[in-house]
């Protein structure tokens, strides 16, 4: 190699040497800087502050039987440890980052930040806890200067309790009194004992009464398709004589009885439970409470009304629990305006056992009791409604408009006739229909569908109308003369 081909050389061994220096120095001020990090947001320091807030909340207790003062707020001090924790391992992170390049710029990251706002409302609620204890150990302090200066009173009072012995062992009556207050007050113990003896035995027993209570509530609840339980009653002697209270579960959730006072968008009794839900349980109360009655055997029992706001799936099973009662005890008295669930029952009932009766209005202000023929009120509307089908189409007698309107309720009638359980007093005939044709072919009015929907089309015209009245179309002789033959072949009254 030639001088032209040669370089001059850099001599940097001495720069390598001083950032060496520089790198050194800087990462011994980083392991320093740690260490300051760690004295101070340590979990020593955090383990220190907890101490120092459950003193404090003992200290507090221990005060506020002799002076009124209020535990320093803590909320926001409970956690301290979390706090200095994650802004400890935050700056420890940046700085381990900073040891490893010493001479690079590390900037505070997103975590240490975050780290630093939690640090700084830690800072916030120690400065209000810390005012707190402030005004509380002003507080302490003037009732300690408050109890120094009673001492003269309490030398008084020890005075005037010695004196009062000196009265005592000195004057013969004072001592009788004395030796009566210390029996009266022996006998006063014994009655508390035997009270809290009766106490425990009267709870055993009304505990074991009430379960079985409950356990019967539920049982008549399940009986009459209720849909909801209680829970397990619990007995107090709140405001004197025993009580008890329990909740409802429905759907697996517990909700309150409540009061008067409960907000409307909180669950409870009133919100919660239909009027035939209500109905129901109050029911279930009834039923519960005979059936402990051990005497109930010679009773006569009156239901009043019992179908009334009850849902239609609870009527045969109202029905069941009506006669059952009628089966253990003297006499059954029922009270209802529904003759469909009255004659429910009384199918059920051997006739010899059941009498049927009616109210009978007597001019204006007077009322009888007369017999009543139940089978004739069921079957009433449907038999005379057939009756004027049968008279349309045999002699022709009749206004063609009032027949029209007679194929319809002939046609429901039957439909719930053959299908009871299926079809209620507010099925008509195009539900009746489409419930039908739903079942399918295991439905036994399917084979018939077609000629129900049929005549409902027809006879409908003449009872909904768009415009709200009844109309005004012409009838055709003929045609009408063929859909109430058709009706009364569908419900067996024409062969």
């Amino acid at each position: 190699m030639t001088s032209h081909d040669a370089k001059l050389e850099r001599v940097d061994c001495l720069d390598r040497i001083v950032a060496k220096d520089r790198s050194s120095a800087l990462r011994d001020e980083v392991t320093a800087l740690g260490a300051e990090v760690e004295g101070a947001l340590g979990e020593r320091v955090a383990a220190a502050i907890a101490q120092t807030v459950l003193r404090n909340a003992n200290t507090a207790d221990f005060w506020r039987q002799y002076c009124d003062i209020t535990a320093p707020n803590a909320q926001g001090v409970s956690r301290a440890g979390e706090a200095m924790t994650v802004l400890r391992q935050a700056a420890q992170t940046l700085l381990e980052r900073k040891a490893g390049a010493p001479l690079e710029p590390v900037a505070p990251d997103a975590v240490f930040t975050e780290a630093l706002v939690g640090f700084e409302a830690l800072r916030t609620a120690l400065g209000t806890y810390n005012a707190d204890v402030a005004t509380a150990n002003a507080i302490i302090a003037a009732r300690k200067r408050q109890a120094q200066a009673a001492h003269v009173r309490d030398i008084e009072a020890a005075l005037a309790m010695l004196n009062a012995q000196k009265a005592r062992y000195a004057d013969t009556d004072a001592r009788a009194r004395c030796e009566a207050d210390t029996r009266m007050q022996g006998e006063k113990s014994d009655l508390e004992a035997q009270k809290a003896t009766a106490r425990d035995q009267l709870d055993t027993h009304t505990q074991q009464v009430i379960e079985r209570y409950g356990q019967s509530i539920n049982r008549f609840l399940e009986r009459i398709n209720a849909g909801f339980q209680i829970t397990t009653p619990t007995h107090t002697y709140r405001g004197g004589p025993p009580s008890s209270s329990y909740q409802i579960v429905i759907n697996q959730r517990i909700v309150d009885l409540g009061d008067a006072a409960t907000p409307v968008d909180r669950p409870s009794f009133r919100n919660t439970l239909s009027a035939g839900d209500r109905s129901t349980l109050g029911l279930a109360f009834f039923l519960a409470k005979l059936e402990q009655d051990p005497d109930r055997t010679r009773k006569m029992v009156v239901f009043d009304d019992p179908f009334t706001s009850l849902d239609g799936f609870r009527r045969s099973h109202t029905a069941n629990q009506i006669y059952k009662v009628g089966e253990v005890c003297a006499q059954v008295v029922l009270l209802s305006h529904e003759p469909t669930f009255l004659h429910f029952l009384w199918k059920r009932i051997a006739q010899a056992d059941r009498k049927t009766l009616v109210l009978v209005r007597v001019g204006e202000e007077n009322t009888t009791i007369a017999e009543w023929d139940i089978e004739k009120a069921v079957q009433a509307p449907y038999r005379r409604d057939i009756d004027t089908l049968l008279g349309f189409v045999s002699e022709n007698i009749g206004e063609p408009r009032d027949v029209v309107q007679k194929v319809r309720p002939v046609l429901e009638a039957y439909c719930r006739y053959v299908c009871p359980t299926q079809f209620g007093e507010q099925d008509t005939m195009g539900g009746i229909v489409a419930a039908v044709r739903a079942a399918g072919v295991r439905h036994p009015l399917h084979p018939i569908v077609d000629d129900l929907d049929e005549v409902n089309v027809y006879s409908r015209r003449y009872h909904h109308p768009e415009t709200g009245r009844l109309t005004v179309e012409a009838i055709d002789d003929a045609e009408l003369h063929g859909y109430v033959r058709r009706t009364l072949k569908l419900v067996g009254g024409l062969p």
